[in-house]
């Protein structure tokens, strides 16, 4: 009896990745049946509900006192037209919103293309010119640690968090192995950018051990050095700042386990379901007030 039979190799699970530039919807092939499985920004969204209300509040309240009470007080309108003004006025924080991104995305798009292909971008809005000579600024006051890039922008599934993901880029900064996102944001949003960090990490690793990554140098084993987050100067253009997260990468990483799970459990668990079991339990008398 041979009590030394070789373990069989478990095959690579191959998986085909689509993205839709248009409405940014990720599809994946594996075993020959293609699906939608959620995106990073989906998964967390779930945490951005009560920032959302509040940013838009502020919103609807900064374009009351600036364009609608002025307007009101000096014009004389009347209800119905003072209804339609509200109307607008519910509608400024999709608009901002829709504004900040599109500098967002004309600026990534710039730093994708001067990083990956060495060329200067031009005609862009005042905004995204501002992020691209910040990142330039700083580019140049790093250039000594600032290794080869790896990928840009690089449309990824991974197969262990079964979770969709392009992260901003991927270098070697520091002779480390780093993840880089770009922010144009105001400020450092500590939680959301380490929980991107680490969503980023854990999903390139996955991939680096299936061996999707070889032909861009990664090979199995090779892990993350850090992670951070540089911070583009939309207003002025000024240098860029750059944030180490690597420190806070394990807390992040239970606080992005926990809530892929939950975007699991509310896919599968809706709250059609819930009420449903809520209303059995109290037909039975099950968790009612004494």
């Amino acid at each position: 009896m041979n009590f030394f039979k070789r373990k069989k190799k478990r095959p690579r699970m191959q998986y085909y990745l689509e993205l839709d530039d248009v409405s940014h919807l990720y599809s994946v092939c594996k075993a020959g049946k293609w699906y939608s499985p959620p995106s990073f920004s989906e998964i967390k969204d779930l945490l951005k509900q009560p920032w959302a209300m509040g940013y838009g509040a502020r919103c609807s309240a900064e374009y009351l006192i600036k364009e609608i009470i002025p307007f009101v007080a000096s014009e004389g309108i009347s209800p119905f037209t003072q209804t339609e003004l509200l109307k607008i006025a519910k509608q400024q924080p999709k608009i901002n919103s829709d504004r900040e991104k599109g500098i967002g995305t004309d600026a990534h798009k710039a730093l994708r293309c001067y990083v990956s292909e060495g060329v200067i971008p031009v005609e862009l809005s005042e905004g995204a010119q501002n992020c691209f000579n910040s990142y330039r600024l700083w580019e140049e006051e790093n250039k000594k640690f600032i290794g080869k890039t790896v990928f840009t922008e690089l449309p990824l599934y991974s197969p262990k968090y079964d979770f969709c993901f392009t992260g901003d880029r991927t270098l070697f900064f520091h002779n480390k192995l780093t993840y880089m996102d770009y922010k144009s944001s105001k400020d450092f949003y500590d939680l959301e950018i380490a929980i991107q960090c680490i969503a980023n990490i854990l999903g390139v690793e996955d991939n680096i051990e299936n061996k999707y990554l070889v032909k861009y140098g990664l090979h199995p084993g090779m892990r993350f050095g850090s992670a951070g987050a540089l911070l583009l100067d939309k207003k002025k253009g000024s240098i860029a700042i750059w944030k180490d997260y690597t420190e806070q990468l394990p807390f992040a990483e239970k606080i992005f386990l926990s809530l892929r799970k939950m975007f699991e459990d509310m896919r599968y668990y809706p709250l059609e379901r819930f009420n449903k079991v809520k209303r059995s339990f109290r037909r039975r008398g099950i968790g009612e007030k004494s």
